[in-house]
């Protein structure tokens, strides 16, 4: 019995120790493969574009040291560089450099962003990613859950978080995001009528070797696991409409009831201000009295169809 009792407690101790390990961010040899998926009006095919974000030796930018991250488009074209990513106290940073790659967020070049903070405990924590508050709809993330996963033979944190722009994303110790992307949450969806995008996390790779791969997928290449798995609803019926709002209301157009569509209202922090189901084809929606609120339209799958900015008067 004291035998059983004593292997017992070395296994729990084992997890225990291996589960408290903390992987930081790597520095060099990191390859991160995310999907980028534009949505043009009037039902035309869906582009699909491919990129590799990549950490290329290191930089000085505003007296810190940072990694250069660069974003490349296939072999045939040459990477770019973007920014630099540095850690801190299990906090990583982004800062941004001039470029006119679309996947280059347009933040000042003396503006410094919060991507991730890795040491938060548990459920209800907030991440504050932008305390000036001068990058709208992504100044705060708010931790749903933390959990471990599997990787490589060793256990690592994962914190599921719920942010303005970016409905649920997953934070993975040592990688970052495996939902959304990488620096997705500074990539803001346009606010054209009838245009959308996303983005989605493929695969995480170290020298050279595979990590992890998002279960949305077969493979880096990008191939949906399922054929239906990357394919939102068409937003190209979609139409929000006056703005700015009149009277503190919108309407919403060419909403199809079977789709389950959810509609989220956010002020510019982040703080939800409203929620309902579009169950009509034709809705009102009364907005609360904020200067600036944020619609985010999003299917079952809790993935982001359509995010509009609406001036209130």
């Amino acid at each position: 019995m004291k035998k059983a009792f004593l292997r017992t407690l070395l296994l729990f101790a084992a997890c225990s120790s291996q589960a408290q390990t903390y992987f930081p961010f790597p520095s060099t040899g990191a390859e991160w493969t995310v999907a980028y998926y534009y949505f043009p009006c009037d039902n035309a095919p869906v582009d699909t574009f491919r990129y590799q974000y990549r950490l290329d030796g290191d930089t000085t930018l505003a007296g810190n040291t940072y990694h250069k991250l660069t974003v490349q488009e296939g072999p045939a074209l040459p990477p770019v560089f973007i920014g630099g990513l540095r850690e801190d106290g299990k906090k990583i940073y982004y800062r941004y450099t001039p470029n006119t790659h679309p996947l280059g967020p347009r933040l000042a070049p003396e503006k410094e962003f919060l991507l991730y903070d890795f040491g938060v405990s548990g459920a209800g924590q907030i991440v504050y990613h932008d305390t000036s508050a001068s990058w709208p709809g992504v100044t705060s993330s708010q931790v749903t859950s933390t959990d471990t996963v599997l990787i490589g033979g060793s256990y690592r944190k994962r914190i599921r978080v719920s942010s303005p722009l970016n409905t649920t994303d997953d934070w993975i110790e040592g990688i970052g995001s495996m939902g959304t992307g990488l620096i997705s949450l500074l990539n803001l969806t346009p606010t054209v009528e009838c245009v959308s995008q996303q983005m989605r996390a493929v695969c995480f790779r170290q020298n050279g070797n595979m990590l992890y791969l998002n279960p949305l997928y077969e493979n880096c290449e990008g191939r949906p696991a399922q054929p239906n798995a990357i394919s939102p609803i068409s937003l190209s019926r979609f139409r929000i409409y006056p703005n700015p709002a009149m009277n503190q209301e919108i309407r919403i157009e060419n909403i199809d009831p079977t789709d389950g569509l959810q509609l989220k209202i956010t002020d510019y922090t982040g703080r939800t201000l409203g929620a309902q189901s579009l169950t009509q084809k034709e809705m009102t929606v009364r907005l609360p009295r904020v200067a600036m609120a944020i619609l985010i339209i999003s299917d079952r799958q809790r993935r982001i169809l359509r995010v509009e900015k609406v001036a209130c008067r």
